[in-house]
């Protein structure tokens, strides 16, 4: 809404760019694809050579699962600006787009590597609040990858809601078993949940796998 108004009074060319360059960002962290694109679109009459809005075209295409424009994006990216392409590791998203479009990965596949990028952040900062709402787009674009679940799973443990923590957990120990976090998290929940019993097998089976994962010595003792 912010934008919205300043855009509204504001007539420099340069500025305008950058209000609708960062009323793309927002649309796209709402997953409202179209309008991200449309805010893009505004950009590239004010910066029609601009690298970033190139750039920022394909990961809003490639979010919102449209591989054929992603690649098509993506490969106009790397032929005109080699450089940034090889620093963004545009090969690489390409490469990945290609299984999608290939229908050996799910659409959003892309869109959980997009937002994983993201939730370390969250959680060094302890936003658990958005952690959860993306852990949550997560699952939706692709259920069977453990990283949404495990997200979920700590971010419903540091608001209080245990169960649903453990929920989440046992979802991500399903999709890759034997990780190592999960396991620790998942026996720390039942803790929480006044079941050692349960928790003790957990912390176990993580203790194998990083004997010296001092939490898990921790709950264990």
């Amino acid at each position: 809404m912010a934008l919205r108004h300043f855009l509204e009074t504001e007539n420099l060319p340069d500025n305008r760019a950058g209000a609708h360059q960062n009323l793309s960002a927002c649309y796209l962290a709402l997953g409202r694809f179209d309008e991200a694109l449309a805010e893009l679109e505004q950009v590239a009459q004010f910066a029609p050579d601009d690298p970033d809005v190139v750039h920022s075209q394909g990961v809003v295409y490639a979010c919102a699962g449209r591989a054929t424009e992603a690649i098509e994006t993506f490969k106009l990216f790397a032929r005109r600006w080699p450089q940034q392409a090889h620093r963004l590791e545009t090969h690489q998203a390409l490469s990945h787009l290609a299984r999608i479009q290939s229908g050996e990965i799910p659409a959003g596949d892309y869109l959980v590597n997009h937002l994983q990028e993201q939730v370390s952040h969250n959680m060094d900062l302890r936003d658990w609040h958005i952690v959860e709402r993306k852990a949550r787009r997560m699952i939706a674009a692709n259920p069977n990858r453990p990283e949404g679940h495990f997200a979920l799973g700590v971010a419903c443990t540091e608001q209080g809601r245990h169960q649903e923590a453990l929920d989440a957990l046992l979802a991500a120990d399903s999709c890759d078993p034997d990780y190592q976090p999960t396991l620790y998290n998942i026996g720390r929940t039942f803790l929480q949940l006044d079941d050692p019993a349960q928790a003790l097998s957990w912390l176990e089976r993580s203790l194998r796998h990083e004997p010296a994962h001092l939490a898990t010595l921790y709950q264990l003792g």
